[in-house]
């Protein structure tokens, strides 16, 4: 149990879910301003190069920033990988790669990214699958690891 870990969900868009790019940067920097270690982006449109810059603002700041790997290759980054951002693939309830998950050396951890049981708004729960949702276990589970 992670009992030194705290949760602080900050909203970049609007109540349809909708943001702009600025607003998911000034999340992300604040996050990493106020301490945040672990930040997670469930945005798949934010352009590679201001992700990669964002990135780096939170490992200087002393925490990591985890990002779906995105399926249409928009965050491939080739043969090489990058230090400073967390790119994550998706895997089915079989440990199997999802058709649509990216995969190669950009792609750092895969986690499970189909039917997982998350909290919907109002209450109750509802599931989810995708990038983001592999993204967002990844994320518990480094802050889980940082705490201990």
């Amino acid at each position: 149990v992670g009992w030194r870990l705290s949760h602080r969900p900050l909203r970049a868009g609007d109540e349809t879910g909708a943001a702009y790019t600025s607003d998911i940067v000034h999340a992300i920097t604040t996050a990493a301003d106020i301490g945040d270690k672990v930040v997670f982006v469930g945005y798949d449109y934010v352009p590679l190069a201001t992700l990669r810059h964002c990135a780096t603002y939170v490992k200087v700041k002393g925490g990591l920033l985890v990002v779906g790997g995105k399926d249409n290759g928009v965050y491939d980054l080739g043969d090489r990988d990058d230090d400073d951002l967390i790119l994550v693939g998706s895997t089915t309830e079989d440990d199997e790669l999802t058709e649509w998950s990216p995969s190669g050396r950009s792609i750092d951890v895969f986690a499970p990214g189909v039917d997982l049981l998350t909290t919907q708004p109002g209450g109750g729960y509802r599931e989810a699958t995708g990038l983001a949702p592999a993204a967002s276990v990844t994320a518990g589970l480094l802050g889980l690891i940082w705490s201990a």
